[in-house]
């Protein structure tokens, strides 16, 4: 397929109409216009700088006999210092439209409170009133949990059985022989 009439052999750089040549860089599938040029070349180092100062590889920079950004950035005459990321300028818009929602949401809250004050009595008191509920409820399953531990505890019982222990229990709990005399009394 043959090139297309308007590109040149520089890349990010086309022809214009006008004879002049126009220079754009794409970054995370948005465009960048860097401006129009006299020369094909200037345009092409304005692409350059601009794929420097985006972190691009020095490999598929159009010209490689610029060392560093700044040079390279005076070579064209233009600085891309205040080119910004596409990614930052992605991050300010949605920051830009959660705030602008959320001051939306504050506005018609606000507009709805001067509009319905007893509705916001009766939400605070059914929010108090939960808050209660749950406090209740917290406590109610704390103190079954405590209970069952205790239960818990009392029924493994000590797992050796010491002889003072074991003298305590025998001497609380009425022996058989005892029971038995008792019987003959009768």
């Amino acid at each position: 397929m043959p090139p297309r009439s308007n590109q040149t052999s520089f890349t990010g750089v086309r022809f214009r109409p006008s004879g002049r040549f126009y220079a754009e860089i794409r970054a995370a599938g948005e465009r960048i216009v860097l401006g129009t040029f006299d020369t094909a070349e200037l345009a092409a180092r304005a692409w350059d700088a601009a794929a420097w100062r985006l972190g691009r590889s020095r490999a598929i920079l159009n010209f490689h006999d610029c060392e560093t950004l700044e040079e390279a950035e005076f070579v064209v005459g233009v600085s891309t210092a205040n080119l910004v990321s596409v990614e930052q300028r992605r991050r300010a818009r949605q920051l830009r439209r959660h705030i602008d929602i959320a001051e939306a949401d504050e506005r018609a809250m606000e507009a709805w409170r001067r509009a319905f004050p007893r509705d916001v009595l009766d939400e605070e008191a059914f929010f108090t009133q939960r808050r209660a509920d749950r406090a209740t409820k917290k406590a109610a399953k704390m103190e079954v949990r405590w209970k069952k531990a205790f239960i818990e505890v009392q029924y493994t019982g000590p797992q050796m059985i010491d002889a003072d222990r074991w003298l305590d229990q025998f001497l609380t709990t009425p022996s058989a022989s005892s029971a038995s005399e008792d019987d003959g009394d009768f």
